[in-house]
């Protein structure tokens, strides 16, 4: 890890909620989405981060449509029509 230089910092009341919401959703410290703010602004942004809840998002939605039924139509086609020539 490279040296760190303490900063302190005043910040309006809906800034410091914003950024204690965003480091508790991904699991960093408050002061990791502080450099990771300044870095964007300085140098341009950072390689998109990792979502840890992304996937347990995506399966609950999975489980969800399991139990969803289709509505099963008679098909007035082959498979042959779609590539007759």
């Amino acid at each position: 890890m490279s040296s760190r230089i303490r900063k302190q910092i005043y910040l309006d009341r809906s800034q410091d909620s914003q950024i204690r919401k965003k480091a508790k959703s991904r699991g960093v410290s408050q002061a990791e989405i502080i450099r990771e703010a300044l870095a964007s602004r300085t140098t341009g942004p950072l390689p998109a981060q990792k979502d840890p809840l992304a996937w347990e998002r995506e399966m609950a939605r999975i489980r969800s449509r399991i139990g969803i039924k289709t509505k099963k139509t008679a098909r007035h086609w082959t498979r042959d029509d779609l590539h007759e020539r």
